[in-house]
């Protein structure tokens, strides 16, 4: 089923004029000055769209197709698609719709020509129809040196194998510039190998060292790293300490395979917080399936009335892994790797002030990382082709998921909110669905090949598969 009803967007959302930071990878900063963006909105279904930005400095300018889906009564995700104008970046653009009616943005792009990479950030306000009036921005100051302790972290290769690694040391120095955005360096060693890899980001307006929690204070990419490019999301509690950054990355290796940790840093010095166990999440492993939902394409027909699988095998603290996008049978689906950054435990009260056993759950937010491709003939993709022939396509997705777990039974759902794409980066998919945890034993996890480190592969391709099961 789908994961939530959401209202439609404005057709046009107008910014107000802006500044971009572009970060070269000798670390040098250039100002791109006066622009203003319009973000068109051509079709919608659901939580997923798909529009036109457009956009332009007077003198220069670029259209890009984008892909998102609204993740929940006010967060949006966005993907860019297709080649960037010369000197343009392509970006996962993270969103909000916010109470005084505007969206704002806060864009962190990569691009990259012959021997040259660049990254390129901004925030900006965008309002329906027209532009609105500049605001002043309060961004909590993240500037400064930020140390983590020891980490370990799962690296998930297509095959479905995996490597635990560590201890990793990060050190992130940073600097902030006007209108909320930051950039600087992280200095990594994980005693295999290390590096400096150029970093740049936005800090989200209106968190402020005075402020309550935020779920997103700051997001940060990196230039492209040797080995990994990587996203960062920071967070922090400043109700409780300030000081203390909360780093949850999100990478996509360079030979095949993907990487997610949590971490703490400290300013100045590594931290004295350690990452959550997550002990209560103990009825995490199991078979989760959906039906009955679309996948929106761009470009492309959606596919309609779609059954999937997801199969998580095992757990190791915070982080799981199986696989994902099991369609029909004996398709199968991409191997995944899973990594929950906060989550807590919620119950009634007995009469007698204890816990109601019978309403104890546990809610949890993960990002899963999908890795992995699949070769179909392309008959199951066109059933009217001229020339049919294997066809192999390529997808790497972070999927956004909220779980709410029963405390003390078997039962649970996960929603997902997805938006992929294809390794051409021409074609996206996008979809949120609602996967119930199946509690008979015949739903028990089944082993993915190549999960416990011998040979075998459990690969797919998400929109590949579910036009191949449509066409059964």
């Amino acid at each position: 089923a789908r994961a939530a009803e959401c209202d439609t967007l404005a057709k046009y959302w107008v910014s107000a004029p802006y500044e971009a930071e572009r970060i070269g990878k000798d670390g040098e900063t250039t100002t791109l000055a006066n622009l203003s963006a319009t973000l068109t909105i051509t079709s919608q279904s659901g939580c997923a769209f798909e529009g036109i930005n457009s956009w332009t400095n007077g003198q220069i300018g670029g259209k890009e197709t984008v892909a998102g889906i609204i993740d929940s009564e006010t967060e949006i995700t966005m993907l860019e698609l297709g080649e960037p104008p010369a000197g343009g970046s392509t970006a996962r653009i993270d969103a909000t719709l916010e109470t005084n009616g505007l969206m704002r943005w806060r864009y962190t792009g990569q691009g990259a020509a012959a021997d040259d990479r660049w990254v390129t950030v901004f925030d900006a306000d965008f309002a329906p129809d027209a532009a609105p009036a500049v605001a002043e921005k309060d961004c909590l100051d993240i500037s400064g040196t930020w140390k983590s302790n020891a980490t370990y972290y799962y690296r998930l290769y297509e095959d479905g194998t995996r490597e635990k690694v560590g201890p990793l040391y990060n050190t992130l120095t940073l600097t902030m510039a006007s209108d909320c955005l930051v950039s600087g360096t992280n200095t990594w060693d994980n005693g295999v190998a290390n590096g400096t890899e150029v970093v740049a980001g936005v800090v989200h307006a209106n968190t402020s060292r005075d402020g309550p929690y935020y779920t997103s204070a700051a997001t940060l990419v990196e230039m492209g790293g040797m080995y990994v490019d990587g996203r960062m999301e920071v967070n922090f509690d400043c109700a409780l300490d300030c000081d203390t950054m909360q780093l949850h990355f999100i990478g996509q290796g360079k030979e095949g395979y993907g990487v997610l940790f949590d971490s703490y840093l400290g300013k100045g010095e590594g931290p004295t917080v350690a990452p959550p166990d997550c002990e209560w999440v103990n009825n995490l492993v199991g078979t989760y399936t959906a039906s009955g939902f679309d996948i929106f394409r761009v470009p492309g027909p959606p596919l309609t009335d779609v059954s999937m699988t997801m199969e998580i095998l095992g757990r190791d603290g915070c982080t799981f892994w199986g696989h994902a996008g099991n369609i029909g049978d004996g398709i199968p689906g991409t191997p995944l790797l899973g990594l929950i950054p906060w989550y807590e435990l919620d119950f009634d009260l007995t009469a007698d002030g204890g816990m109601n056993r019978s309403t104890a759950i546990v809610l949890a937010t993960a990002s899963i990382l999908q890795i992995g491709h699949v070769c179909v003939n392309t008959s199951a993709i066109d059933a009217d082709c001229d020339v049919c022939g294997e066809v192999c396509l390529n997808t790497s997705a972070v999927v956004d998921a909220q779980f709410t777990l029963s405390r003390f039974t078997d039962e649970g759902t996960v929603k997902w909110h997805y938006v992929g794409t294809a390794d051409d980066g021409q074609n996206a998919e996008v979809f949120d669905a609602v996967f119930a945890k199946n509690s008979d034993a015949t739903a028990a996890p089944t082993t993915t090949p190549g999960s416990d480190g011998a040979a075998g592969r459990s690969v797919g391709f998400l929109v590949a598969l579910a036009a191949a099961a449509a066409a059964l």
